[in-house]
């Protein structure tokens, strides 16, 4: 199944810059597929904790220039992603199944 998609991929090497403005050299092989593991989240540079700095998920697109969390982050173009469904957890109940809510 991977090899029949492998043929649609095509990436290559372009300069990135990071959150304290440095360029660096971001290098993907042409037709290969690869997965890895990521946590959502918006890591602060002062969260000193892993429950900290992965408990930001979440900027509503209302304050999301106001709240000072996301203020900076936003001005620096961080990657948006837009949806128009979201899952929030419900601590109340006993099953700890996800909602939905959709717009």
């Amino acid at each position: 199944m991977l090899d029949k998609k492998r043929g649609l991929l095509s990436f290559a090497a372009g300069n990135c810059m990071n959150d304290k403005g440095q360029k660096y050299q971001k290098k993907r092989f042409l037709n290969t597929l690869s997965y890895r593991q990521y946590k959502w989240g918006l890591v602060h540079f002062w969260a000193k904790s892993q429950k900290l700095a992965y408990s930001m998920i979440n900027g509503w697109a209302e304050t999301v220039t106001s709240k000072p969390a996301f203020r900076e982050p936003f001005k620096r173009s961080r990657i948006i992603l837009v949806s128009d469904g979201f899952f929030y957890r419900s601590a109340s109940r006993i099953n700890k199944s996800s909602l939905c809510g959709c717009c």
